[in-house]
């Protein structure tokens, strides 16, 4: 039910939504009431290279002194969103979007990348959020002011760009087996 996938994607995922928002057409279409942001989508995102376990999105997990005192700690909340299994899954889903659909221009040398491309109808605006076993990021490309964007444009290419390199060579634990 609406009021079910509501709940889901609020609760387990953690998404910022209206309480108009829980409705057949925003829920299944993205005709939400407000959008989302791209911080809330990537967070969305987060439990399907990581087999199951959402964290609350954060830049800065800890901050200690030069004497290691711990001065800040942020561990994200970590709950399990979805079981392993179904991560699993969406995850094989997501990874044939880069490597055959309309997120190729995102694959790196050195990882596999899974990911999820975005566009509004009246391309407005455009999303793409990509996984690699380590790490996870997205870019939202629009005008300030609202205007049609070159077709030509791809925003898996562009989180290619500005992520990738360092999406490649960064060094983390290995989430993608279940």
């Amino acid at each position: 039910t609406p009021k079910a996938v509501y709940k889901f994607c609020t609760e387990n995922l953690g998404m910022d939504l209206a309480e108009e928002d829980e409705d057949y057409s925003p829920l299944s279409v993205g005709a939400l009431t407000y959008g989302i942001t791209i911080e809330n989508l990537v967070g969305a995102y987060l439990p399907y290279g990581n087999g199951g376990t959402h964290y609350n999105p954060h830049i800065v997990s800890r901050v200690e002194q030069g004497n290691h005192t711990l001065i800040y700690d942020n561990d994200g909340a970590p709950h399990q969103a979805v079981d392993s299994q179904t991560a699993w899954v969406m995850n094989r889903l997501l990874k044939y979007v880069v490597d055959t659909g309309t997120g190729t221009a995102a694959k790196l040398s050195a990882k596999e990348v899974c990911g999820k491309t975005g566009t509004t109808n009246d391309w407005k605006d455009l999303t793409f959020v990509g996984l690699t076993p380590d790490f996870i990021s997205g870019v939202w490309i629009a005008y300030k002011v609202p205007d049609t964007l070159p077709s030509s444009l791809k925003s898996a290419q562009v989180w290619q760009n500005i992520i990738g390199e360092y999406a490649n060579t960064y060094s983390g634990q290995d989430k993608f087996t279940p």
